[in-house]
């Protein structure tokens, strides 16, 4: 028994013994495998130095990217360099930004991240910068503190890139000693490190101005060239922000040959000459807003979200007017397993413009185009809605509808189109045949008489919408400019609307009964869709009102007045009838036979019953159908208020897929 339980006890010594040495090769394996593969599991695609106001130079940003490169291989721990605007913040701590901001972009060395990143606001001035995976505990958090409060000093002298530089520099200088032997709460090594600091700034600062210069020599030379062969691409190349453009890898894969295009057609959807000639259009528009209007397609989206995709093209692609880089990006995905686009909107006051029911009224006119394969015709609609979004802060609106109106501008243009169909609610014919009514009217009775439907009056009322466009078309005949404007607001699904305005003197007698049923019958028939028929009642109950002084009353009316006198004239008559009755002596009524019949002499067989005749009743159930036109609008665009690609600018924008 003794041997046997020693030999038990043997083998479950060896099985723990085999279970250790089991346990410990697989932790050296680890511990290898974190050796081995350790300096390639890092991102070097994004740059390190972001500077939110846009005063950094190419050359500043490229030499703090190498820097932070070389700092993490040197320690390897990353070190990732953010200047951010307080409104970017959104109510967040910088400590909450920069953790955000560093997990978003894929900073940190080694399997556990190890890095610094700083954040510094430039409105406040506040600098925090937050030490992630074995970056905790490498520098003294005394020594953060001092760099924290100390780089915003050097601001005034270097702007931007001082406080980014200096925060590389005392990191570089704290981690080239051996830690274990610092006291970083000493005055006198911050002191140094201080001067250091303010050594390396007046150098760098010196390198890298000799290098503006040379390679600004350089671009002069180039753009002298250019200049010959493009004119008008090198003037707004002149007005555009110098530093648009962020170097650093993008998903969007910028070729060379497609910077500085507003029409980079990978999917090839336009002709060669509706891309020249958008392309042009776009140029002079750009010029004239001071905000770049670009549209991009492709076949692919890289695996990337549609919003995410299109801020990659428009960050790195050097696109944006002005230090916020103002501009607006159309991007098509004719993936046939992710089919849509997205509108990525930067800076501002784009941002601002475009709201989230801007967006959903722009996406809805675009998508019939989208989704019925004439693409051509939906862009080039979509670019006059951004361009009067950003003329009126309206897609709907030109310039002139929000301008103050001078009574010294009016004028009289007897040529001017009579009917104006932009809601697109009738045919060519039809439109055809109106304007000849309404011509016959005019010239009938000597006053103007025009129709105009509309999509949307954005924050004009259609009263006040109606008396400029009047103005503006220069409608009116004689000198109080005389004349009746029907104006009809059609947009999408939405209820229909209607003014009629009359302009000039003699219009006082009309009373509001008669203003209602003008309205009134006009509106109904608009509102079934019927928008010929209802424009053509406005047409005769007008000339009835100029012939006779009044509007006539619906067929309806004199209807219901005919059903009022019967149901009046049989209330009367049945009255009547009662009385009459009521004198009269009838006969007691039997309710059986059985008083007339004598008893045993009626014998009753079996028989059947036969029906003489039959009625059948029916109900009519008609289809449901909706009234108005009819849209193929889609459900609601996907909006987003605020959000970062690659680079981490901030963009908004909306998107639908077709």
């Amino acid at each position: 028994m003794r041997a046997k339980k020693e030999r038990k006890n043997i083998r479950y010594g060896m099985v723990l013994e085999g279970c250790f040495m089991a346990a410990f090769f697989l932790g050296l394996m680890l511990l290898m495998t974190r050796s081995v593969f350790a300096e390639k599991l890092w991102n070097e695609d994004f740059y390190r130095a972001v500077d939110g106001t846009g005063d950094l130079s190419d050359a500043q940003r490229n030499d703090l990217d190498k820097l932070c490169i070389e700092f993490m291989k040197n320690y390897h721990m990353d070190l990732s360099l953010l200047a951010v605007s307080s409104e970017r913040r959104e109510g967040m701590s910088l400590e909450e930004v920069g953790r955000q901001y560093y997990e978003e972009c894929g900073f940190g060395y080694s399997l556990s991240y190890d890095g610094f990143q700083m954040v510094w606001d430039v409105g406040s001035g506040e600098v925090c910068i937050v030490a992630i995976g074995d970056a905790k505990g490498k520098v003294d958090e005394d020594y953060l503190a001092f760099v924290e409060k100390t780089v915003p000093d050097y601001q005034e002298e270097y702007g931007s890139f001082g406080p980014l530089y200096a925060t590389y520099r005392f990191l570089d200088n704290y981690l080239k000693e051996d830690v274990a032997d610092q006291d970083a709460g000493d005055t006198g090594d911050a002191q140094e490190s201080k001067e250091e600091t303010e050594q390396g700034l007046e150098e760098e600062t010196r390198v890298i101005a000799q290098s503006d210069t040379a390679e600004g020599s350089k671009e002069t030379g180039e753009s002298q060239e250019a200049e010959d062969t493009n004119a008008g691409e090198e003037e707004l190349s002149e007005e555009k922000n110098t530093a648009t453009e962020l170097p650093g890898q993008s998903t969007a894969g910028i070729n060379p040959e497609e910077k500085g295009k507003r029409v980079v057609d990978r999917a090839g959807l336009f002709t060669q000459e509706q891309r020249e000639e958008t392309e042009k259009y776009l140029l002079e528009l750009t010029e004239e807003l001071q905000k770049d209007i670009v549209i991009f397609t492709d076949t692919t989206s890289a695996g990337q979200e549609h919003k995410v995709y299109a801020a990659d093209f428009y960050d790195y692609g050097g696109y944006g007017f002005g230090p916020e880089f103002e501009g607006v990006c159309l991007f098509v995905c004719m993936d046939p397993e992710d089919r849509g686009w997205w509108c990525c909107c930067t800076g501002s006051e784009t941002m601002g413009l475009y709201t989230e029911t801007i967006a959903n009224q722009i996406d809805d006119m675009l998508y019939p185009y989208m989704k019925s394969g004439d693409y051509y015709t939906g862009i080039r609609g979509w670019i006059e809605n951004i361009r009067r979004m950003y003329q009126s802060g309206s897609p709907f609106l030109e310039s002139w509808a929000v301008e103050e109106v001078s009574a010294d501008s009016r004028f009289r243009d007897e040529g001017a189109d009579r009917v104006v169909d932009d809601a697109s609610l009738l045919k060519p014919e039809q439109i055809r045949k109106l304007e000849e009514r309404v011509k016959e009217l005019a010239d009938a009775y000597n006053v103007d008489i025009a129709i105009h439907t509309v999509p949307g009056t954005g924050p004009l009322e259609l009263k006040e919408y109606a008396d400029r466009y009047y103005r503006h078309m220069g409608y009116g005949k004689g000198e109080d400019y005389k004349g009746i404007l029907l104006c009809v607001q059609q947009y999408a699904d939405y209820t229909p609307h209607l003014d009629i305005s009359f302009f000039g003197e003699g219009y006082e007698e009309l009373t509001e009964e008669a203003y209602s049923r003008l309205t009134g019958r006009t509106l109904s028939l608009i509102r079934e869709g019927k928008y010929e028929d209802g424009l053509n009642l406005f047409c005769d109950m007008t000339e009835n009102y100029l012939k006779k002084g009044r509007v006539p009353r619906s067929g309806l009316s004199w209807f219901l007045r005919l059903l009022f006198a019967v149901i009046v004239g049989a209330i009367i008559g049945g009255i009547a009838l009662g009385r009459a009755r009521s004198s009269m002596k009838t006969p007691a009524v039997s309710e059986n036979a059985d008083a007339y019949l004598v008893s045993g002499s009626l014998s009753v067989k079996g028989g059947n019953d036969t029906f003489l005749s039959s009625t059948t009743s029916r109900r009519y159930d008609p289809p449901s159908s909706s009234s108005g036109s009819s849209s193929s609008r889609s459900s609601s665009s996907s909006y987003s208020s605020s959000y970062s690609g690659s680079s981490g600018r901030s963009h908004s924008g909306s998107g639908r897929s077709f």
